[in-house]
């Protein structure tokens, strides 16, 4: 026959606990941050699914990279600014990883990022369309940016450039948009805790 005993805690295995909790909490919160991130590839060239693009992905119609990041656009904050030229600078090096030539930051491009960014934290929404069903590629065409193939990557929640960059990266369809071998151009936007990738050739 067993008995079994309550004893009450010592500090030690207090801590432990409240260890264990705290470890469960972040990994719980990791994985959300994870799962807030959406991507979408189009491609005017060939009307369906690139090879490799995972379903949710919707298709249709070497150098000093960090001098290709400088953020040219007036309007942003300090801190938006300085976000902006850190996620192309490190998508740039996660680029030049893969042996891929890097990409320059687009002013036009940063310009409907920006603004897909500010939209959806207004708005509190976190889709590649906005309420009206316009999507990331109408407001590129809206404002003159011609393209053959262009992507999107959105995300919120992450608190720096490289958490956004970190999370992009470890989900299949982000990471294929950002080495996409065919694009040359980005467009980045942020504004209180919403991220915004456009690609385009």
């Amino acid at each position: 026959m067993r008995r079994y005993v309550y004893s009450p805690a010592t500090q030690e295995e207090v801590r432990t606990v409240v260890f264990i909790l705290f470890a469960a909490l972040l990994c719980l919160l990791m994985v959300t941050g994870c799962a807030n991130g959406e991507a979408t590839v189009w491609s005017a060239s060939n009307g369906g699914t690139l090879p490799g693009d995972p379903g949710q992905n919707y298709s249709g119609g070497g150098g000093d990279s960090a001098g290709l990041c400088v953020n040219r656009l007036p309007g942003f904050s300090a801190q938006e600014s300085e976000f902006i030229e850190e996620v192309c600078i490190l998508t740039n090096q996660e680029r030049e990883r893969q042996g891929l030539p890097p990409l320059t930051l687009d002013v036009k491009m940063s310009e409907a990022a920006q603004a897909h960014a500010v939209d959806m934290h207004t708005r509190s929404y976190f889709s590649h369309d906005n309420p009206e069903g316009e999507s990331p590629f109408d407001r590129m065409r809206n404002l003159g940016i011609e393209f053959g193939y262009a992507a999107e990557n959105i995300a919120r929640g992450y608190p720096t450039p490289q958490d956004v960059i970190d999370g992009w990266m470890k989900s299949s369809g982000h990471r294929a948009n950002i080495l996409h071998s065919k694009m040359k151009r980005i467009g980045v936007g942020y504004h209180r805790g919403y991220w915004v990738q456009n690609f385009a050739d």
